[in-house]
């Protein structure tokens, strides 16, 4: 818990492993991450560094947390702020390698689900009418990133 804390000794450690020019540390670095997020889903911090490093760190840093995160996503049903992870997806549909786009789309695509069920909700609850009727996004994994968030923004 101490090396999880806010301001805990593992990040830098984490960092400097996910900043390695060697593939092999640099992938045990995405391994760690991942491992950590899985096993301590009440740690906050870990995933807020994870989603911060992800903007504001060198580049394989950032790709790896993405990496990480996905992951992560992709194994179970992690609760995460959908907002923020949305936030995030459309971030790294702009990048500029082709692995970290594809990365991206997958976990729209993990995300979408459960996405339409917070609208859904969102709908059920207001009587207004300004949310219209829910549909799945359509061909979104083939588009530009900015055709992507217009249409996730009508979504």
């Amino acid at each position: 818990n101490v090396g999880l804390s806010s301001d805990g000794y593992l990040y830098k450690w984490l960092d400097n492993i996910l900043d390695s020019l060697d593939k092999k540390v640099h992938q045990l670095g995405c391994e760690a991450v991942t491992l950590l997020l899985e096993l301590n889903p009440d740690q906050s911090n870990l995933m807020y560094w994870a989603v911060d490093r992800c903007y504001t760190g060198s580049r394989r840093v950032a790709a790896g947390c993405f990496k990480a995160i996905a992951n992560v996503f992709q194994n179970r049903d992690y609760q995460c702020d959908t907002v923020m992870l949305l936030n995030l997806i459309l971030f790294k549909a702009a990048d500029s390698s082709r692995s970290i786009y594809e990365v991206a789309m997958q976990l729209l695509q993990i995300l979408e689900p459960k996405m339409f069920r917070y609208a859904h909700k969102l709908e059920v609850q207001r009587t207004d009418g300004v949310l219209s009727q829910l549909s799945p996004l359509p061909h979104l994994y083939s588009v530009s990133y900015y055709q992507l968030s217009e249409e996730l923004a009508r979504a």
